[in-house]
C-alpha cells in the first residue's frame, strides 16, 4: 500500500423486468437494465446505522446476544437487518487472527490459505445488491476480492439511509484476508483496518487504519448464493470516462500533454472516437470543468457503470458523491491498486491555484500539484483531502470523453 495507510413489491420471486433506476445517485435519466427470470433473490448488502469501537462486545445487539469478537459483529448485523425487514442470514465482512472476513461471510472458519477449511476454495457467494435502490455492489465472492469488480459503492445503511463520508472497522486487507482487528474485536486500546462505504474498488474493504477506540461502523453481507445480477449495459449515446493505466509525473506538457495522453490511451485500447478524451485538469487559467461541452455527458465507466450524468454532476460531487469511482481503466480492468490521479482541481471542478505543477510543465520534487483519489466517488475522487503530490511523483489521469 502506498503512503502510510494499511489499505471491496415484496420481492417477486420471478424477475421479470428490474434495476430501471440505475440512473440514481446524480439524478437525471437512467439507462435500464434487466435481469432474466429467477426464482432466486438477490443478496443484500448494508452498512450498519450503529456505530462502536472495536470492541464489539460492547455494542447494544452485541451485549443483547452475549456475543464477543467476530460473533458480536454478526450479532449486530443480523439485529440491524432484522429491525430494518430484511430476511436472511447476514454476516459482518470483518477477520480475526483464526479466520478470514472472506471464509467467515461464507459461514466458514480458516483462511484463505487453508481453504476455509474447505476440500476446495468456496467461491460461490454473491452476488450482492444494495438495500436502498437496488443497485448492483458486486458479483461473486472471489471477483469482489481477486480482481476488485466492485460496481456501485455500498453507500447505504439497512434502512437505506446514505452512509457517505463514513468509516467501517474491517481487520481485512485488499484480498480478503487478515490485517489488524483490535485484539480479534475485543480491545479498544489496539488498532485495525477500516474501509469506506464510498469506495469502489479494493478501499471498500481497506482503507486504512485507526487506533480501535474510533468509533465506526461494519459492513454486512447476506450468506448464500443469489440470483446472477442483470447485464450493464451503457446507452448506446454516453461517453466513456476511464483512469489510465499508467502514471505520469507533473511534467505533462501543459493540459495539451494530458489531452494528448489520454487519447493515446484511447487508441491503444480501441475506443472509439479516440480524439475526444481530454483529461481532468485545470491549470492557472482554466478549470476542467470548463474544458467541456455543456451539453457534454452521460459519462460510463468501460462496464457500463454510470460515473456522472453530465458537468452538474462532477461539480456536485462535493456534496453529492458520483454514482461511483472512476475504477477503472481503458482497457475495461479494475483497479487493484491504491491510485492517485493529477487534476490540480476542488470538488467543485474549479482550479486549485498553484497546485498544477506549474501549469503541469514541472516534475521537480518542490512543486506541487492537487491529487484526486480513483478508489473513492466522493469528493475525493478529484481532491483527496486538500492532498498534494510532489511532481516528481508518477499519478494517473482521469480521461473524458467530449462531444
Amino acid at each position: 500500500m502506498k503512503k502510510s495507510y494499511l489499505f471491496k413489491m415484496t420481492i417477486l420471486s420471478v424477475f421479470l423486468v428490474s434495476f430501471l433506476v440505475i440512473a440514481g445517485c446524480s439524478g437525471g435519466g437512467g439507462d435500464a437494465v434487466f435481469l432474466s427470470p429467477s426464482a432466486e433473490k438477490p443478496l443484500k448488502v448494508f452498512v450498519t446505522s450503529a456505530s462502536g469501537t472495536g470492541n464489539l462486545s460492547t455494542w447494544p445487539d452485541a451485549i443483547a446476544a452475549s456475543a464477543t469478537g467476530i460473533a458480536a459483529g454478526d450479532a449486530v448485523c443480523q439485529a440491524r437487518a432484522t429491525a430494518a425487514g430484511l430476511s436472511g442470514t447476514y454476516k459482518a465482512w470483518l477477520s480475526d487472527s483464526a479466520t478470514d472476513a472472506y471464509c467467515h461471510v461464507q459461514g466458514f472458519t480458516g483462511t484463505i490459505l487453508t481453504k476455509c477449511g474447505q476440500g476446495t476454495l468456496p467461491v460461490a457467494a454473491g452476488p450482492w445488491v444494495r438495500t436502498h435502490d437496488g443497485f448492483p455492489f458486486a458479483p461473486t465472492i472471489d471477483k469482489l476480492v481477486n480482481i476488485d469488480q466492485v460496481y456501485y459503492p455500498v453507500r447505504y445503511d439497512e434502512n437505506g439511509t446514505s452512509v457517505t463520508n463514513l468509516y467501517y472497522w474491517t481487520g481485512t486487507n485488499a484480498v480478503g484476508t487478515y490485517n489488524s482487528a483490535c485484539t480479534d474485536w475485543t480491545s479498544n486500546s489496539t488498532g485495525a483496518t477500516y474501509a469506506s462505504p464510498d469506495a469502489a474498488s479494493f478501499s471498500w474493504t481497506a482503507y486504512g487504519g485507526s487506533g480501535c477506540g474510533a468509533s465506526y461502523k461494519l459492513l454486512c453481507l447476506q450468506t448464500g448464493t443469489g440470483a446472477p445480477l442483470p447485464s450493464i449495459t451503457a446507452p448506446p449515446s454516453s461517453k466513456k470516462v476511464f483512469v489510465t493505466s499508467t502514471s505520469y509525473d507533473g511534467n505533462l506538457g501543459g493540459i495539451a500533454g494530458g489531452d494528448t495522453k489520454c487519447q493515446a490511451h484511447a487508441n491503444s485500447a480501441g475506443l472509439a472516437n479516440p480524439g475526444k478524451f481530454k483529461a481532468w485538469l485545470s491549470d492557472s487559467t482554466i478549470n476542467a470543468i470548463d474544458r467541456f461541452a455543456l451539453t457534454a455527458g452521460p459519462w460510463y465507466r468501460l462496464d457500463g457503470v454510470k460515473v456522472a450524468d453530465n458537468k452538474a454532476a462532477l461539480a456536485a460531487s462535493g456534496t453529492t458523491p458520483l454514482p461511483t469511482a472512476i475504477s477503472v481503466d481503458e482497457t475495461g480492468a479494475y483497479l487493484t491498486n491504491y491510485l492517485l490521479v493529477w487534476s490540480g482541481t476542488d470538488e467543485t471542478g474549479i482550479k486549485m491555484p498553484a497546485l498544477n505543477c506549474v501549469d503541469w510543465g514541472s516534475n521537480v520534487v518542490t512543486d506541487i500539484g492537487t491529487i484526486g483519489h480513483a478508489n473513492f466517488s466522493n469528493k475525493f475522487w478529484t481532491n483527496w483531502n486538500s492532498s498534494v503530490g510532489t511532481c516528481d511523483g508518477n499519478f494517473a489521469l482521469y480521461c473524458f470523453e467530449d462531444n
